[in-house]
């Protein structure tokens, strides 16, 4: 009897311990992938795509509380290709895979941005950094961990 109470304890102790330690970010719980792989390659033809599960992960939470289709208007670019894209700078998280600009067709940028706020406040988006408007229907979403001045820029 006593050492099965040593084991009881012993495992209270651990779940005590990871209740104090904090639980690491959780995986999305989003089982389902709305995007085909295609929406993700640079569009220069050099079949560049190596989006990161964590941007896949982030843009699948955000489709899945729309609920309706969200459009990926950039995701990768080769290092050539982003230097044609204007505004762009020659670090861009697209070359890493960790961006994309996306859309949803009647919802402009403003409104995107508020409900990817609502959901990273929500903790539904455990990957995700920052997000920005380019443009008055389009959204930059990123998932990599560069230093930004703020995290949801609305302007």
């Amino acid at each position: 009897m006593y050492a099965k109470d040593v084991l009881r304890m012993y495992e209270e102790y651990k779940k005590d311990m990871q209740a104090l330690r904090g639980d690491p970010a959780p995986v999305s719980t989003v089982t389902t992938n709305f995007f085909k792989k295609s929406e993700f390659t640079c569009h220069c033809g050099c079949g560049l795509n190596n989006t990161t599960p964590e941007l896949l992960s982030t843009l699948n939470s955000i489709r899945s509380a729309i609920g309706t289709p969200v459009i990926v208007i950039s995701g990768t670019r080769c290092k050539s290709h982003n230097a044609k894209q204007e505004k762009s700078v020659p670090n861009s998280p697209h070359i890493s895979g960790e961006a994309a600009d996306i859309q949803v067709d009647g919802v402009g940028s403003l409104h995107l941005i508020n409900v990817i706020e609502r959901l990273y406040n929500e903790g539904r988006l455990p990957y995700f950094q920052y997000a920005y408007r380019p443009g008055k229907n389009s959204v930059h979403v990123g998932v990599d961990k560069k230093k930004r001045s703020r995290m949801f820029d609305k302007s």
